[in-house]
């Protein structure tokens, strides 16, 4: 007799199987927007960069932040991201990811590494254990400690060894600038998923030619990472300060680019972290007038440009995922014993000029 329920099972596996990878593809990074506007014409963005330093604050002259600080301002933008980037996890901010996740939205939280290597031990085990307790679903690993070479790079890829070790369940990655990313491959096959930065203004390219520039670099890193996902971890358009080369700082070609990008985003189906929800005015000590003008909201918590806070209509994160790790390094998604690997298109490539 022919034994029929063994090929029956192993064709349903199979279909269970590719279920599973569509399903899973968004899990464990921000999901691309599914409308670039809601119902009532407000934008809905994958993530923001969240700073909660407010005028007179900043993280080297202030304190431990009030928490109700950090939950008001994320109450700010909640119905206008699916998901929070943060930086540093001192201070109080290591609360962001628990206050985000009570809201709903997915947690990035990042460890900020500089030369200082006491307080980055500090960092990497704040971050390490966050992980552990559940707060972040994203763990990154220093952001552009390359680029100011605060780091080595055998520094800070022992760190992100070690965070992965110590955090199996949660994807690990650095932000770095698409031209460290292109310039360092050791970066791709480090981390789980590529958190990279990609700014026309800091590259001096005109507004109006500004999304080409970003995808251009966007599909050269699709190319390198291989199966990684990648994540615009940052990008943003000043909205007041000094002029880079063609690349003109004013509140109509921030809200130019920002319908540009995240009109491609939408189309390309691109996740992504805009920089920044607020104006951060303490920045304003290193970078000029321009490092205090990426807001999206101002200091007193306002839009500037009246295109934000509507429903939310991004992907919702799911319930019941893990993340797992190969022994190779590659990225993978597991839900009920099946597993998601991300696959991304063949592109072009190209080099930053990011000048501070």
């Amino acid at each position: 007799m022919i034994d029929l329920i063994r090929p029956i099972r192993s064709l349903l596996l199979v279909v269970a199987l590719f279920l599973a990878i569509l399903v899973v593809a968004c899990v464990t990074v921000p999901g691309p927007a599914t409308e670039e506007l809601d119902e009532e014409g407000a934008l809905h963005l994958s993530g923001l960069c969240f700073g909660p330093y407010l005028d007179g604050q900043s993280p080297s002259l202030t304190g431990p932040l009030p928490p109700e600080q950090i939950r008001e301002l994320l109450a700010v933008i909640a119905n206008s991201t699916d998901s929070v980037r943060s930086y540093g996890n001192d201070n109080g901010l290591d609360a962001i990811g628990r206050y985000s996740h009570e809201i709903g939205k997915k947690a990035a939280i990042g460890a900020w590494l500089s030369r200082n290597r006491t307080l980055n031990e500090q960092q990497i085990d704040t971050l390490i254990q966050m992980g552990q307790y559940g707060e972040a679903d994203v763990l990154i690993v220093g952001s552009e400690t390359l680029l100011r070479a605060d780091l080595t790079k055998a520094e800070l890829l022992g760190y992100i060894e070690r965070v992965k070790k110590a955090v199996p369940g949660v994807p690990v990655t650095t932000a770095e600038t698409y031209g460290i990313y292109l310039h360092n491959p050791e970066l791709f096959t480090a981390v789980d998923q590529v958190y990279v930065h990609i700014h026309p203004y800091w590259d001096g390219v005109g507004v109006d030619t500004a999304v080409d520039t970003v995808d251009e670099a966007y599909s050269s890193l699709l190319q390198r990472a291989g199966s990684r996902p990648v994540v615009i971890a940052e990008t943003g358009w000043p909205s007041a300060g000094e002029p880079n080369g063609a690349a003109v700082p004013s509140m109509e070609n921030a809200e130019q680019y920002l319908r540009a990008f995240t009109a491609w985003a939408d189309r390309e189906q691109v996740s992504y972290f805009y920089f920044e929800a607020f104006d951060e005015a303490w920045k304003k000590d290193s970078e000029g007038e321009v490092g205090a003008n990426w807001g999206l909201w101002n200091h007193d918590g306002q839009p500037k440009y009246g295109l934000l806070g509507g429903r939310t209509t991004g992907v919702t994160p799911m319930s019941g995922s893990s993340f797992t790790r190969t022994t190779g390094g590659i990225p993978k998604m597991t839900i009920s014993g099946r597993t998601f690997v991300a696959i991304g298109p063949l592109p072009t490539s190209l080099e930053t000029s990011r000048k501070w």
